[in-house]
């Protein structure tokens, strides 16, 4: 077919380098070449629309996929990951021409991609800071809700600060162990920040403590499985059925309290005293997509989404708490 329209295309081109030197012929002969080339050219755009037809017809549009489609990148913290993958199969099958890429890893990494432009969104689960606003001053948080963390162990254990602690730093008398994912991630420096860890202390125990998981998902089958093992995983994948057994009490706040309710209640109490005794602040930490600057139509009209009453539906379902 290629060859086909490359040997109408010289045709023209023929016909045309004869039209173009007028004085060569009289007007009646160059009027009569022209309608020649007005019904050549028509007559060969009319055969390129039609085959182009018929080749495209045959083709399913799935094939085209990703190379037809306009993309979001989204990187940041690890514990906006479970919203983010339900939000974004949501928006895809609503809206057929996009695709979301999410990768998760923790905030520092989000916003440096967001901020060097590698990225259209970070997923953050704290707060801008000094630094990173005058390293990039056009940086603009939009929050699409709260997270929440939770301590897993069989039969719903009951821990305490100092008792998680020791777990995780291996000097546990009882045989514990404590499971944490491997390399940094998002969810594990609220876990450590809720433990009061120092940076020291968290390198030690990556050092020592060689109980890791890679996923969510190996972090609840490892801890079903292992007698006296303790973890930490988003509140979604044990918010419901047979799961929230798997729920630990910590502190003072015992498993059958810990309910997304409670933790919303948690999130939207202004005495932060009282918020504390609900569920402890570290775990439930705000969650935020950040664009460099004024986001693009594209991630604008996503964002808009994902803080709508359909997006926040879909979030809540996932165990974090809404906006409203």
């Amino acid at each position: 077919m290629l060859d086909k329209y490359i040997k109408g295309a010289g045709e023209l081109r023929i016909m045309k380098s004869i039209i173009e030197d007028t004085r060569a012929v009289s007007p009646v002969v160059a009027t009569l070449l022209l309608i020649v080339v007005v019904a050549s050219a028509s007559s060969f755009i009319a055969v390129m629309v039609s085959d182009f037809g018929r080749d495209t017809a045959e083709v399913d549009i799935e094939d085209v996929g990703d190379a037809a489609a306009i993309k979001i990148d989204i990187i940041g913290t690890d514990l906006a990951k479970p919203a983010t993958d339900a939000l974004k199969s949501r928006y895809e099958e609503v809206n057929r021409g996009v695709r979301i890429n999410v990768e998760g890893d923790d905030t520092d990494a989000g916003i440096i991609a967001v901020g060097m432009r590698l990225a259209d969104i970070a997923a953050a689960d704290r707060v801008l800071t000094l630094d990173e606003l005058e390293k990039h001053p056009a940086l603009e948080p939009y929050q699409i809700g709260n997270g929440a963390i939770v301590v897993i162990s069989k039969d719903q254990h009951h821990f305490t600060k100092d008792g998680l602690r020791e777990i995780y730093n291996c000097t546990n008398a009882s045989g514990w162990r404590g499971f944490h994912y491997e390399g940094e991630t998002g969810i594990e420096e609220r876990f450590w920040e809720y433990l009061n860890l120092t940076a020291d202390n968290i390198s030690e125990i990556h050092n020592k403590n060689k109980n890791v998981t890679s996923s969510f998902e190996l972090m609840l089958e490892v801890i079903k499985e292992e007698e006296k093992s303790v973890g930490f995983i988003p509140f979604g994948y044990v918010m419901t059925g047979d799961n929230r057994k798997y729920i630990a009490g910590i502190e003072d706040i015992s498993a059958g309290n810990i309910t997304l309710e409670n933790i919303t209640a948690a999130v939207r109490e202004e005495n932060e005293t009282l918020a504390e005794e609900i569920y402890p602040k570290e775990l439930r930490p705000p969650i935020y997509y950040v664009t460099n600057g004024k986001p693009s139509t594209l991630c604008d009209a996503f964002i808009k989404w994902v803080r709508s009453p359909e997006g926040q539906a879909i979030l809540k379902g996932e165990g974090y708490v809404s906006l409203y």
